[in-house]
């Protein structure tokens, strides 16, 4: 039987599809699965809102349109009154929902990826810092090589990404020995 596979969310690599930190890049991939329910779950709580919202201002026009229809003057003057107040809880829906919903919407979605985000900026760090150590490789400068062996190790320590850390440690260390550090 052949294992299912999917793609990294992060370095796009194969990994198995029930995995929850690749292989390749050591991403949390629970971290990203647990982001969906909970914006899933506030877009959900968020549209009811939104439903509520809309729909008690029209329950207001049809009491109205019930009151405006009795004989009597003062049921007539509550129907206009609750037409009127509907009608401006409308447009006060309206400005409300552009203004202050769209942003808190917005303002949750930030601080829901800010965390996504900051994974994504150590990852990019981390990768970057190896390719500064390849460079270093190509220019032949050992106490160079031993430097930036250390700068990717605390990388990978940043992201907490314990398994290249300690792999980049042990590089570190054998370098630096090259070039007559240790």
């Amino acid at each position: 039987m052949e294992d299912k596979t999917k793609k990294c969310l992060y370095c796009a690599e194969d990994i198995k599809e029930d995995a929850t930190k690749c292989k390749h890049c050591g991403s949390n991939l629970l971290l990203e699965e647990k982001n969906k329910k909970i914006k899933a779950k506030n877009h959900e709580s968020y549209n009811t809102f939104t439903l509520l919202s809309f729909l008690l201002p029209c329950v207001g026009i049809v009491i109205g349109i019930i009151y405006l229809s009795k004989k009597n003057p003062l049921d007539k003057k509550l129907g206009e009154h609750a037409i009127a107040s509907s009608i401006l809880a409308f447009i006060l829906w309206g400005v409300l929902f552009s203004f202050f919903i769209g942003n808190v919407e917005k303002q949750f979605i930030s601080t829901q990826t800010t965390s996504t985000i900051m994974d994504d900026i150590y990852k990019k760090v981390s990768m970057d810092s190896v390719e500064q150590y390849r460079i270093a490789e190509r220019q032949g400068d050992k106490i160079q090589i031993c430097v930036q062996a250390g700068f990717v190790a605390a990388a990978y320590l940043q992201e907490q990404n314990e398994s290249s850390y300690q792999e980049w440690k042990d590089i570190e260390q054998k370098d630096c020995a090259k070039a007559g550090l240790y």
